[in-house]
C-alpha cells in the first residue's frame, strides 16, 4: 500500500538534507547522502518484530553508476536534478510523483518505504521524505543568534546563521560598498522590520543579478515614481522554498519573465530610485515569505571582500566588495 505523505506512518532520516551541487559550474556534480533511518509520524502504529527502511536510488558500481537498492545505514548519490522537479514549491508535495516513483518530494530516493515483519507476516508501507536543499555555497561556522539591542534602543531577537547560499546580486568586477546593512551591522542598519536587507549602490541601469538561483516569482516594472509609490520589485523563488526580494528597479527594468528558471549569476533586473529610495541602489534581502517587511532571513554570502575571497561572509557596512560569482553573467 503506498500512503500518501500526510498519511505516512514515518519520514526517511538522511544524516543530511543540505549539499551544494546547484548552480556550481559543474553540472555533473554530485554528493553522498546516507539513509540513516526513519521517524515515527504516527506513534499509536504498533512497533514490527523486524522492520527496517529500503529504497531505490544510485550507487557506485565498479566504474559504472546505476540504479539499485539502498538499505538502511548505506549511502546514496544525489544531483543536480531528480526523478521529480528539484523546483517544484516544497509546500506542495506531487500526487501524480508519489504514485508514479513513490516519491513525495525530490529527495533522491524513489519508492523508500519500510519493510518488516508483524505477528510472523511481511508488510512495507511508503514514507515521506526530507526536502534535499541542493544549492549551497560553502559549509560555515555556525554563528549563534540571540537578543539585540540596537542603537535606537529596540530590542529583538537576532537569527542564527549557518552555510553560505548567496552572492552579491551584481556582476564580478564592480567593486562596491554596502551603504546600509543587516540589523546586526554596527555601523549602519535598517529596522527590524527588514533585519536581513543589505543596501548597495549602483547608477541607475546597472545590472541586477540573481543573488541565488530559483523561480521567478512576482515582479513589478510598471512604475516610474520615488517616494511612497511601493516601488518596482522582483522576487525569486529558491529551491528550499525562501525568496529573494530585490527592490528599487528601474521602469520596465525586469529582464526576465514570470515563471522563468534563472541561475545564480544570471542578470534579472536593472537598478534604479523608485519607491522609498534616496538614491539608485539596489535593497535585497532574503526572506522567509515573498515579502521584505518582517520576513528578512540572516543569511551569508561568497564575495571577495578587500581583495581577498571570503565563502563565509556577513555583508558589513564599509566593507570594500565585488562579487565572487563563478558564473560568467548572462548577456
Amino acid at each position: 500500500m503506498l500512503w500518501a505523505a500526510e498519511e505516512a506512518g514515518a519520514t526517511a532520516v538522511y544524516d543530511r538534507t543540505t549539499v551544494g551541487i546547484l548552480h556550481n559550474n559543474d553540472p555533473g556534480d554530485h554528493e553522498w547522502l546516507l539513509l540513516d533511518g526513519w521517524k515515527e509520524l504516527h506513534p499509536g502504529i504498533a512497533p514490527a518484530t523486524v522492520a527496517t527502511i529500503t529504497g531505490q536510488g544510485f550507487l557506485v558500481d565498479g566504474l559504472d553508476i546505476v540504479a539499485g537498492p539502498i538499505p538502511q545505514g548505506h549511502q546514496f548519490m544525489i544531483f543536480e536534478s531528480d526523478v521529480t522537479d528539484i523546483w517544484a514549491d516544497p509546500a506542495l508535495p506531487s500526487w501524480s510523483s508519489r504514485y508514479a516513483v513513490g516519491q513525495d518530494r525530490p529527495g533522491g530516493l524513489t519508492w523508500p518505504r519500510i519493510e518488516g515483519e508483524r505477528n510472523g507476516q511481511p508488510y512495507w508501507y511508503s514514507v515521506a521524505q526530507p526536502h534535499v536543499t541542493r544549492d549551497r555555497i560553502a559549509v560555515c561556522p555556525t554563528l549563534a543568534g540571540g537578543n539585540l539591542t540596537t542603537a535606537n534602543g529596540k530590542s529583538g531577537m537576532v537569527q542564527a546563521v549557518g552555510d553560505a547560499f548567496y552572492e552579491m546580486p551584481y556582476t564580478c568586477g564592480e567593486d562596491t560598498d554596502i551603504v546600509k546593512g543587516n540589523i546586526d551591522d554596527p555601523s549602519k542598519y535598517h529596522g527590524w522590520n527588514q533585519v536581513a536587507a543589505i543596501d548597495i549602490p549602483k547608477s541607475t541601469g546597472t545590472k541586477i543579478t540573481a543573488a541565488r538561483g530559483g523561480i521567478v516569482y512576482e515582479f513589478e516594472e510598471s512604475l516610474d515614481c520615488n517616494g511612497d509609490c511601493g516601488g518596482n520589485y522582483i522576487i525569486i523563488r529558491h529551491q528550499d522554498g525562501s525568496y529573494g526580494v530585490y527592490y528599487h528597479l528601474v521602469q520596465d527594468g525586469v529582464l526576465v519573465t514570470d515563471g522563468q528558471l534563472v541561475r545564480r549569476g544570471q542578470s534579472i533586473a536593472k537598478t534604479g530610485n523608485t519607491g522609498k529610495s534616496g538614491g539608485p541602489h539596489v535593497h535585497f534581502e532574503p526572506a522567509s515569505e515573498p515579502t521584505s517587511d518582517w520576513k528578512g532571513v540572516r543569511s551569508r554570502y561568497r564575495a571577495m571582500v578587500d581583495g581577498e575571497l571570503e565563502t563565509c561572509y556577513l555583508p558589513r557596512v564599509g566593507d570594500d566588495i565585488d562579487s565572487a560569482s563563478v558564473w560568467p553573467n548572462a548577456l
